[in-house]
Formats: C-alpha cells, sequence, structure tokens
C-alpha cells in the first residue's frame, strides 16, 4: 500500500509540475504566442491535447520516476533535475523559435506548431529524467 501511495504522489508531482511549469512561463512570458486565427476551436484544441497528452504523460514520467528511484534504479534528485534541465532545454529552443511560431497564419500551421512543442517538452523531460537518474556504474 505504501508504494502505491509513493506512486501516486509521484505521478500527482509530476502533473502539477507541469501545470506550474506552463503557467509560470506563460506568466513571464517564457513561451511563444501561438496565433489563434480560428479562435475559441484552437483554444479548445490546444486546452484538450494539454490535457489529454501532456498532463499525463508528466503524470506518467513522475510515476516513473518514483517506482524507478524507490526501487532502487534511479537516483530521485539526479532525475527530478534532469527533467527540470530537459525542460529549460525545451523553453529555449521554444524562444529561439518564437518570431517563426508567432508569424504563423493558419490555424492548421499554428497547432501543429503547438503540438511539436509540446511533444518536445515531453521528450526532453523524459530524456533528462532518464540520464540524470542513472545509477553511476550501472549498464
Amino acid at each position: 500500500m505504501k508504494r502505491w501511495g509513493l506512486r501516486i504522489f509521484s505521478g500527482l508531482m509530476g502533473a502539477l509540475f507541469s501545470l506550474a511549469t506552463a503557467a509560470l512561463a506563460r506568466g513571464l512570458h517564457l513561451t511563444p504566442a501561438f496565433p489563434a486565427p480560428a479562435g475559441e476551436d484552437d483554444f479548445s484544441f490546444r486546452f484538450t491535447f494539454f490535457g489529454l497528452a501532456v498532463l499525463p504523460s508528466f503524470a506518467a514520467l513522475g510515476v516513473w520516476i518514483g517506482w524507478a528511484a524507490f526501487s532502487g534504479r534511479y537516483r530521485l534528485t539526479p532525475a527530478v533535475v534532469g527533467t527540470v534541465l530537459g525542460t529549460g532545454v525545451a523553453f529555449a529552443a521554444q524562444r529561439f523559435f518564437a518570431t517563426t511560431i508567432e508569424a504563423m497564419r493558419t490555424s492548421r500551421a499554428s497547432n501543429t506548431a503547438f503540438v511539436v512543442v509540446f511533444v518536445a517538452w515531453i521528450a526532453l523531460a523524459g530524456l533528462g529524467a532518464t540520464l540524470g537518474g542513472r545509477q553511476r556504474g550501472s549498464s
């Protein structure tokens, strides 16, 4: 029962991390403003994608980090730091492409860029967790 509690807690921390990071980055204008030519339809698509892809991915990443760390396969703190560093790389890439993203004129192009940016965020955070949390000396 204790292990399930740790998994649930880790998953909630992963989902909370994605929500807090996205809100903070948006509030500090660290992310580009994705154009929304279709208005509410674009917002609905992006909200749904975030809720059905990004949140569950970070929750799963949190569960995996917690499970791996508490089973002795990975180190917790470096895995979390790797996740944060992977997130930093993803947001740096967003800033690099901000001018291109903000100049997009069609809803399809803007929403595609949104999906690519957030999938890259998930992938880089997962890569950071994987590389950061590895036990040294293990093969």
